[in-house]
């Protein structure tokens, strides 16, 4: 047979995970595909503060705006999150 192609996509707070099993009933092998946008890693909390943005570093992490507090950083058409960095 031909070659197997993956194509993903990674939007904002949705994690991207592949699984696959070498035979039929065995073990799965899972491999994350992405890194998920959480507003305590070092390079979200600088692009969040040079935007204006603030994190509160709780258990867990948020993103404060004045629609509450996100635990993502980043999310696809979400426009009242876009105002928080």
């Amino acid at each position: 047979g031909g070659a197997l192609r993956l194509r993903t996509a990674f939007v904002g707070d949705s994690s991207i995970v592949y699984g696959r099993r070498s035979v039929e009933g065995g073990a799965w092998q899972v491999r994350q595909l992405g890194v998920d946008h959480k507003p305590d890693r070092e390079d979200e909390l600088q692009r969040i503060s040079a935007a204006g943005g603030e994190v509160w570093r709780g258990d867990p992490p948020r993103l404060l705006c004045s629609v509450g507090g996100l635990a993502m950083s980043r999310s696809l058409g979400d426009f009242a999150a876009a105002e928080c960095g």
